[in-house]
Formats: structure tokens, sequence, C-alpha cells
């Protein structure tokens, strides 16, 4: 699972990508569609190690909710969902 440098999305475009904010146990799991990269933002590393294990995300940041301007250009993402 390669990790981009903060502040750059160079290896993937503006088309259908998410950026999911919590990755524990995470219900994008379930849809019924998958988007062509996902990413996982969880501020806590056993939830990351979690959502890794079940492989849910494509890229994975420990970061704050409140760093996620920090680590992503504007635009970067289709879709952007907090649960």
């Amino acid at each position: 699972m390669s990790a981009a440098s903060p502040g750059t999305t160079s290896h993937f475009g503006n088309d259908s990508n998410l950026v999911y904010i919590s990755t524990y146990n995470s219900p994008v799991r379930h849809l019924h569609f998958r988007p062509k990269y996902m990413v996982g933002v969880d501020g806590f590393s056993a939830a990351i190690r979690e959502s890794r294990a079940n492989n849910i995300h494509d890229e994975y940041h420990k970061a704050s909710l409140l760093d996620i301007g920090r680590l992503f250009q504007p635009n970067s993402f289709e879709i952007v969902v907090k649960i």
C-alpha cells in the first residue's frame, strides 16, 4: 500500500477518488461500487491497523481531522466522507 507525500496527489487523479475519515470498521467496505482509489485517514494507529487488515482503503494516513487541509491539496478528491 503506497502512501502519498503530504500535500501531493500525483499518483491519482480526480476520478472517483474518496477520502474517508475514520478508518476503523469502515462502512465504505459495504459500498455496491468501489471508487477508483480510496484514502483512509484516522488519528489512531490501532484503527489504521484494523482497516489495513480488512484491506478497506488503498492508502492510509494517521492524522487528526484538523490536519486534513495540510495533507491534501484542494480539490484532490471527488468525494469526502466523515463518519
